[in-house]
C-alpha cells in the first residue's frame, strides 16, 4: 500500500500582526467541510482543521526546545531550551537575510498536532521561508524558496545567539575583543597584530560538518543538507560562525558573491536544519528525506533520478570527484575503485566533470536526470604531467605545500604568525615550501627562482604556471637570461570582483599560463627565472592585485611525456540578473570538421573570452584506422591573431593557421582524441576547419 501524504489536521494563517474578527465563523464552518471531506478521502482520520488569527506561533517539542515565529514577518523571535533563551537580546533566533519588516505568515499541523510547518512568504522580492518541527525531535528543519534576483546579491539564514549562553565556537572566527580594522569592517586584529574574521570559520561544502556554537548544556549547530541548490561546486565555502562579543551569528549561506564562480539558482533550497543539543555536535547525516512530505515543492526520493559510472585517468594519489552542475541544481560524490554513483538528483540535464583534488581535469560530459531512472556516464581525465626539468607544488587545484598555504584559511595575510612573504630570491632545490602560496603586486613581486641545468634544451623550455585565482587582474609574466615574456602570454585573470586570498579562500575558476622559453635565455648550470605579478590594476598591500599558485613546471621544449589539460571553471548555470563577475563567459560556438577520407575530425570551440581576445580549443578524434600523426588547418575572418598554442605546432601568419600534433599525440587509436588549445587576439569567431592525418 503507498505511503499516505500527511493530511494538515490544523492551519492559522496572518498576513500581519493583530486579530482577525470578522468573518470568522464562516471561515471556520467552511474549513471544518473541507477538512471533513479531505479526511473521507484520504481514509486518514485526526484532529479538524480550525482557522485562527495569531500574532505569533509557537512550537513545543516537548523534549526541552521552544521557539517561536513572529506571525507579522516571519522572523524566530524565541530560542528557547531547556528555559533558557538561546537568542541574544534584542535580536532575531533566525531570520532571512536581516529579517523583514512584514511577511504572510501561516501555520499547519500534521499528525494529530504531532507536527507543524510554519510558512513565510514575502512576495515582494520573491522568498518563502519554511520552518517545520515535530515532537520529541529538537530539530528545526528549514527550506527556501527563492523565486527572482534578489538585491543584495545574496541568500542567507542567519541567528542571531548569546554568546554568554554560547560561548564556544571558532577561535578564528571570534572577534570580540579586536578592535583594529585590518580590512574592511570584517577583517580585525588583536594589539598582538593576530587576525580573525567570521570568514575564517568556512568550511568546503564537500567536506562540510554540523557548524555553531556551545555552552553549559546548550549547543545550537547548523546542518547544512546537500546545498543542491546552492552556488559554487564542491570546494565552494563561506562565512559560518562569528561570535562578535555579544551576539554569536550562525549562518546558512545559500548563495553570495564571496569568491563566486556561479550564478544564483532560483528554486527551493534546502532542507537544511537548525540542531539544538546538550552541547555536543549533531551527525552530518542527518536524514532530511521524509521533509518532501510536507514543504511544498521539495522533491522526494522517487521524484529523482542517479547518475552511476566510471572514472579512469592518473590522478597521483589525489581524491577524485565526480560532479554535477545545472540549472536545477550542483550534485558531487567520490571516485572511488574507478566508479560513482551520485544518487537524490532533481531531473535535469547536468554537465559532468571530474575533479582531481580541486583540478577540473578532462572534458566535461553532458547527462540526461530522469526521475526513477539510473543515467550512466564514464568520465576521465588526468592532472598535468609534472615538468622534467622543475616541478613545484602538486596539480591539485590549491596551493596546498606552498608557504603559508597551511595558514591562509584561518589568517590574513598580515597576521605576524605568517611566514614573511617577501622571500626575494630562493632556490628550487628547497622545494614548493620556499615560495609563497601567493603574490601581491606591492608586496613580494618579483620572485626569483635559481634552478640548474646540466645542459641547454636544444629547443628551449615550456615554462607552465597555474593559478587558483586571481584578483584585480593579477597573474604572472617571467623574464630569465635577457627574455620577457609578451603581453599576450599573460591575459587577466579572470575577475570574481571579490575579495578572496585576505578571506581566507583561494578557490576559482583555475587558470593556466604557458610561456616558451628561447634556449638562448638559457644555460648551463645556474639560471634564474624571474616572476612578476601584472595588472593593469593597483592596490595597497595585500589589497594589490594577486593570484594564488597552483603549481609550477618546467619542461624542455617538446618533451613533455602527455598533453597539458587546462582547466576549466565550474559551469555556470542559466544566468539570472543576479550580479555576476565581468569576465565574459564562454562562447558556446562549436565546429566540428568533417573526416577526411575517415582519418580524423576537428572539434572547435572557445572556452573563454576577454575584450580583445579569447582562449579556444580543438578536439582531434581520429577516425577508424587512427593515426600516426595529424594535421589541423584553421582559417579565420580578418582580424583574429593567434599568440600562444600549446599541445601543438603552430605555422602560419593569419588569418590561415596550420597545427601539427606535438611529438606525444600524434599517434591516436581509433576514435581516440588528443586536443590542443590557444590563445589569440581579435573578437572571437568561428574558423573553418579541417583535419588531416599522413
Amino acid at each position: 500500500m503507498p505511503a499516505l501524504t500527511p493530511v494538515p489536521d490544523r492551519s492559522r494563517s496572518t498576513a500581519l500582526a493583530g486579530p482577525r474578527r470578522l468573518r470568522r465563523s464562516s471561515l471556520l464552518l467552511g474549513a471544518i467541510v473541507a477538512a471533513v471531506a479531505a479526511f473521507v478521502a484520504a481514509n486518514v482520520t485526526g484532529a479538524i482543521p480550525s482557522a485562527s488569527a495569531a500574532t505569533s506561533f509557537t512550537f513545543d517539542t516537548g523534549s526541552g526546545l521552544v521557539f517561536t515565529v513572529d506571525g507579522g514577518n516571519g522572523n524566530m523571535t524565541s530560542l528557547r531550551h531547556n528555559g533558557t533563551e538561546l537568542a541574544a537580546s534584542g535580536q532575531a533566533a533566525g531570520q532571512f537575510e536581516s529579517g523583514w519588516s512584514s511577511a504572510t505568515v501561516t501555520s499547519q499541523t500534521f499528525d494529530s498536532g504531532n507536527t507543524e510547518l510554519i510558512t513565510a512568504a514575502n512576495t515582494s522580492i520573491g522568498v518563502t521561508q519554511y520552518y517545520l518541527a515535530r515532537k520529541g525531535d529538537n530539530t528545526i528543519y528549514m527550506a527556501t524558496n527563492i523565486t527572482q534576483a534578489l538585491n543584495p546579491g545574496e541568500a542567507r539564514f542567519i541567528s542571531r545567539l548569546s554568546s554568554s549562553v554560547l560561548p564556544n565556537s571558532p577561535v578564528a572566527a571570534n572577534t570580540s575583543g579586536a578592535t583594529t580594522a585590518v580590512e574592511g569592517t570584517d577583517v580585525f586584529a588583536f594589539p598582538n597584530g593576530t587576525t580573525v574574521s567570521k570568514f575564517y570559520s568556512s568550511q568546503r561544502l564537500i567536506a562540510q560538518q554540523p557548524f555553531g556554537a556551545s555552552g553549559n548544556g546548550h549547543g545550537v549547530f547548523i546542518v547544512g543538507g546537500t546545498h543542491e541548490m546552492s552556488s559554487g561546486g564542491p570546494f565552494f565555502r563561506d562565512i559560518e560562525v562569528n561570535n562578535t562579543g555579544s551576539v554569536t551569528n550562525i549562518t546558512h549561506y545559500m548563495y553570495s558573491g564571496h569568491a563566486q564562480t556561479e550564478a544564483m539558482r532560483m528554486g527551493l533550497h534546502g532542507p537544511y536544519a537548525m540542531a539544538v543539543t546538550g552541547g555536543g555536535t549533531p551527525s552530518a547525516s542527518l536524514n532530511m528525506d521524509f521533509l518532501s512530505s510536507y514543504i511544498p515543492g521539495l522533491l522526494s526520493v522517487a521524484q529523482r533520478g542517479t547518475v552511476s559510472g566510471t572514472a579512469s585517468g592518473s590522478w597521483n594519489g589525489l581524491a577524485v570527484t565526480a560532479a554535477l552542475a545545472g540549472t536545477n541544481g550542483q550534485y558531487w560524490a567520490p571516485v572511488q575503485n574507478g566508479q560513482f554513483t551520485i544518487a537524490k538528483v532533481r531531473p535535469g540535464s547536468y554537465t559532468a566533470t571530474l575533479y582531481a583534488g580541486e583540478l577540473a581535469v578532462g572534458n566535461t560530459t553532458t547527462v540526461t536526470v530522469s526521475a526513477g531512472r539510473t543515467s550512466s556516464i564514464s568520465l576521465s581525465g588526468s592532472v598535468p604531467a609534472a615538468g622534467n626539468v622543475m616541478q613545484l607544488g602538486t596539480w591539485d587545484g590549491t596551493p596546498r605545500g606552498f608557504l603559508n598555504a597551511d595558514k591562509i584559511e584561518t589568517m590574513h595575510p598580515s597576521d605576524p604568525r605568517m611566514s614573511p612573504w617577501n622571500v626575494g630570491t630562493v632556490s628550487a632545490s628547497s622545494g614548493a615550501g620556499a615560495i609563497p602560496m601567493a603574490m601581491f603586486k606591492a608586496v613580494n613581486s618579483p620572485l626569483n627562482i635559481n634552478f640548474n641545468l646540466s645542459s641547454v634544451p636544444s629547443s628551449g623550455a615550456v615554462l607552465r604556471i597555474g593559478i587558483t585565482i586571481g584578483f584585480a587582474g593579477g597573474r604572472p609574466a617571467i623574464s630569465i637570461g635577457g627574455f620577457t615574456s609578451p603581453s599576450s602570454a599573460s591575459p587577466p585573470s579572470t575577475d570574481l570582483n571579490s575579495r578572496s586570498i585576505t578571506r581566507g579562500t583561494w578557490r576559482g575558476p583555475n587558470q593556466l599560463y604557458t610561456f616558451n622559453i628561447p634556449a638562448s635565455a638559457l644555460r648551463t648550470g645556474t639560471n634564474t627565472l624571474t616572476i612578476n605579478d601584472i595588472s593593469g590594476s593597483s592596490g595597497d598591500a595585500y589589497l594589490s592585485p594577486a593570484f594564488v599558485f597552483d603549481a609550477i613546471a618546467l619542461d624542455a621544449a617538446g618533451t613533455q611525456p602527455t598533453p597539458t589539460p587546462t582547466p576549466t571553471p565550474t559551469p555556470t548555470p542559466t544566468p539570472t540578473p543576479t550580479p555576476t563577475p565581468t569576465q565574459p563567459s564562454a562562447s558556446p560556438s562549436r565546429t566540428t570538421a568533417p573526416p577526411t577520407g575517415g582519418a580524423c575530425t576537428a572539434a572547435y570551440s572557445v572556452t573563454n573570452s576577454w575584450p580583445g581576445g579569447f582562449q579556444a580549443n580543438v578536439d582531434v578524434t581520429a577516425g577508424s584506422a587512427g593515426t600516426n600523426g595529424w594535421t589541423v588547418h584553421l582559417t579565420y575572418p580578418s582580424g583574429v591573431t593567434v599568440t600562444q598554442l600549446w599541445n601543438g605546432t603552430l605555422s602560419g601568419t593569419g588569418p590561415s593557421y596550420t597545427v601539427t600534433n606535438a611529438s606525444f599525440n600524434g599517434a591516436l587509436g581509433a576514435g581516440a582524441t588528443a586536443s590542443f588549445g590557444f590563445l589569440a587576439n581579435g573578437t572571437p569567431a568561428t574558423p573553418t576547419v579541417s583535419c588531416t592525418s599522413p
